[in-house]
């Protein structure tokens, strides 16, 4: 496999200079984007293309973490672009430096061929909200963080067990099972067999109800798709923190041009400052709503798209584990409960 040693892995730069896709380098690209997908971290996926012999795009035999999380964010990989990221800083020289604010930036959407699906690509940035909002993530192995002890919620982690001899074998158990100081937990250790075939159990479960489960789904969907009362309501909230800003505003002018109670007028600024403040707080509190409500349809979409294409479940495959499955909540050996994306849950 050839690779081209351009600015943005993935693409060449076309005779014009636009952005064209490099299909070889775009495979990895979107491997990259399912694999996180999967579960697996940064460094995960990093050690994984360093091992399958995959040169950086620099030319270098090891990946970092650091580089394949940048490719995750970077919006190019959807086909958009933000202008302005680096700017020159001495004409003189001609040093260019990171934009930290300095001059204005501009988002360009569908500047140039995507290699991702913009909808993965979204989905990929609230899956890296999820796994911060944890605290703390491995992303070893694609289960990380998505099977969970019933006794006490924490999550389920690898042991090796009998590591220098023959019966060398690695089960999953709850990470805080022999923690000092805390109640052991009742919940039993599983193979990764036992956790992929109560998945494919729980999965063909519901392929066996796909039209009911497809239907549900879609109508779920197209809830979460109306927002059309929270925008009105950013509306409002807008319009009132805009408001605010011009009282604000003309206070300010008023007391610089004539003579007046110093005190009275810091203690009315210092109400509008803090109602100001109310009002931006809470149009990003809606703001965030609606972010998180399309996401959650776009993940509903991928739910629903990839149940459609799916039929009965003889082995595990880790595309649909991505897609389909929250989370595993392990309770006992034979009361292992898989939570979907579309919210129902299933004892396997």
């Amino acid at each position: 496999m050839s690779f081209s040693y351009t600015q943005f892995w993935g693409y060449d730069k076309g005779p014009d200079g636009t952005l064209v896709i490099n299909q070889e380098e775009a495979k990895v690209v979107r491997e990259i984007f399912a694999l996180y997908l999967q579960g697996y971290s940064g460094y995960k996926i990093a050690k994984i293309l360093t091992e399958r012999g995959i040169k950086t795009i620099t030319g270098k035999d090891t990946w970092g973490s650091a580089t394949v999380m940048s490719i995750l964010k970077n919006e190019k990989y959807k086909g958009d672009a933000l202008l302005g990221k680096t700017y020159v800083a001495d004409f003189l020289t001609k040093k260019v430096v990171r934009n930290q604010g300095e001059v204005k930036q501009y988002y360009v959407e569908n500047n140039h061929a995507a290699i991702v699906d913009p909808k993965v690509f979204d989905i990929v940035q609230e899956e890296m909200k999820r796994r911060q909002s944890l605290g703390h993530y491995s992303g070893k192995d694609m289960f990380s963080s998505k099977v969970i002890c019933g006794d006490c919620g924490g999550f389920y982690g690898p042991k090796v067990w009998h590591s220098n001899d023959k019966y060398r074998k690695v089960v999953w158990q709850c990470n805080r099972k022999f923690k000092r100081g805390t109640k052991r937990c009742t919940t039993p250790h599983l193979s990764e067999e036992q956790v992929k075939a109560a998945v494919i159990s729980a999965e063909n479960k519901r392929i066996d109800e796909k039209a009911a489960a497809i239907s549900a789904a879609e109508e779920l969907r197209k809830m979460l798709l109306d927002n059309e009362e929270l925008e009105r309501k950013a509306m409002e909230v807008e319009a009132e923190a805009e408001a605010l800003a011009g009282m604000i505003d003309r206070g300010i002018r008023e007391n610089m041009m004539a003579v007046q109670n110093q005190v009275a007028y810091q203690r009315k600024e210092a109400d509008l400052q803090k109602r100001y403040k109310e009002k931006l707080d809470l149009l990003e509190e809606i703001r965030s709503q609606i972010t998180n409500r399309i996401a959650r349809a776009e993940e509903l979409g991928r739910f629903i798209d990839t149940l459609r294409e799916m039929d009965r479940q003889e082995e595990f495959t880790p595309a649909y584990w991505g897609t389909l499955v929250r989370q595993v909540t392990v309770y006992g050996p034979k009361d292992i409960r898989v939570e979907f994306i579309d919210g129902k849950t299933v004892k396997a």
